[in-house]
Order: structure tokens, then C-alpha cells, then sequence
């Protein structure tokens, strides 16, 4: 099964209803490019895998692997690191890192290219 998280956008507040649809457009847009990511993976790189999916979800991209990979069963979680360290790790945090520590599942990490 492969997963895309759409992370919920973040806008400064008391910006009218004009940005609250744009955003809900940015949102959907950003669904709709994972859809088409996860199905360009499955026809081109996944051809005779019996029964490949994809999930869409929303929310923090961390626990939504973690919950996905609870409620889908899963046995593992593969997952891509961009492998940043000191400062611009603290500063942008590390899916990857929260998934290994949350997951009750192993999880593999791969370099992102």
C-alpha cells in the first residue's frame, strides 16, 4: 500500500474567506498531484505486484503513516529520508524519525534520491 499525506496548510488567521478557498484549492490540488504520483508508481514500477493501493490521507504526515499503518495491518513501513541533520533538522523536524520512534510496525528507512 502506498500512502500520500496531505499536510493541513497553514495561514495567517483574519485573512477572509478569499484565502480560505484558496487554500482549500491548494489542498485539493496537492491530493489530487498524489493520486496521480502513487498511480504513475503503481502503472510504471509496480506492474505484476498482485493488488497494489494507494491511500490518500490528511493530516500530520508522522501519524498518519503510523495510524495507517495500524489500520491497514501492515507488517512494515518503507519509508524515504532526506537525511538532514544539525540545524535544518531541528528546524524542519524528520517524518521519518517520528515514524520509527511512533511505529509499532518495523521501519525501514531509504536515502531519498
Amino acid at each position: 500500500i502506498l500512502l500520500y499525506v496531505v499536510e493541513p496548510m497553514m495561514y495567517p488567521s483574519g485573512m477572509g474567506e478569499v484565502v480560505d478557498l484558496d487554500y482549500i484549492s491548494l489542498e485539493n490540488e496537492l491530493e489530487e498531484n498524489g493520486r496521480r504520483t502513487l498511480q504513475t508508481i503503481i502503472d510504471e514500477q509496480l506492474q505484476g505486484t498482485s493488488n497494489p493501493g494507494y491511500r490518500i490521507r490528511k493530516g500530520n504526515a508522522h501519524k498518519e503513516i503510523i495510524a495507517a499503518a495500524s489500520e491497514e495491518g501492515c507488517s512494515m513501513v518503507i519509508i524515504a529520508t532526506h537525511g538532514y541533520s544539525g540545524f535544518r533538522h531541528l528546524m524542519l523536524g524528520s517524518v521519518a524519525e517520528k515514524v520509527v520512534r511512533g511505529s509499532g510496525v518495523p521501519v525501514l528507512t531509504l536515502p531519498h534520491e
